[in-house]
């Protein structure tokens, strides 16, 4: 096995739901959920509840709760990767700020601890 050669290292939170929004100019937003697979500093991995058809392009708004704190948090981006129908990779649409990142990933990194 090679080892992996990303920049940012990923975290796998189980259990971690999520709301996602599909937003189209003109249409309204579609709304579906799903659960986090993975997440690092630059995006997040999501297996749905329900199969969708293809959405790449378009914008997306992901709402979660840190399973730590409670507190939510709402973050928008664009589908990068679709490779089924049941899962797709999310890319951030700006940079997040560095305290959000480290915080978002410490919330992650304790709740896996806390399984383990």
């Amino acid at each position: 096995m090679t080892p992996e050669k990303r920049a940012y290292p990923r975290y796998c939170p189980v259990g971690l739901q999520a709301l996602i929004v599909v937003e189209e100019i003109g249409q309204p937003p579609f709304r579906t959920l799903g659960e986090v697979v993975d997440i690092s500093c630059t995006g997040i991995k999501i297996r749905l509840n329900v199969p969708l058809t293809q959405l790449s392009g378009r914008r997306v708004r992901i709402e979660l709760v840190l399973p730590e704190t409670g507190i939510p948090l709402t973050i928008r981006g664009t589908i990068k990767h679709w490779p089924s129908p049941e899962e797709f990779g999310f890319h951030y649409a700006d940079e997040l700020p560095d305290m959000f990142k480290d915080n978002l990933l410490f919330e992650c990194v304790k709740s896996i601890a806390a399984r383990e």
